[in-house]
């Protein structure tokens, strides 16, 4: 599901940045995710949620066509984080709750 969202909305030109961080392009000390900023955000320009290298590497997968290295991650919380960090995406795109995720989960 979180793979479907990201390509989505990539799909039609909100696809985060997470090759560096939106303020200052930094590709070092990627700590958080905003997505109100559009993706990524170093430790010097940190707001939004704390986030795991491995997240921003599985979604960098996601969008750069390595889905199924992305499917490939056994570390739980890092799906779980992506799985979330789509769900806030979508959800800060739509300006609305995804109701039917909450089933789901």
């Amino acid at each position: 599901m979180p793979a479907f969202f990201m390509k989505v909305l990539a799909s039609e030109g909100f696809a985060p940045h997470v090759e560096s961080c939106v303020e200052c392009g930094t590709e070092d000390d990627l700590v958080s995710f905003d997505p109100a900023a559009g993706g990524v955000l170093c430790g010097l320009h940190r707001r939004g949620r704390s986030v795991k290298s491995g997240s921003i590497d599985a979604i960098g997968d996601i969008l750069g066509g390595r889905l199924r290295v992305a499917l490939e991650v056994d570390d739980v919380s890092v799906i779980h984080e992506v799985d979330q960090l789509a769900i806030e995406l979508m959800e800060y795109h739509l300006e609305r709750r995804i109701r039917s995720v909450r089933v789901v989960e």
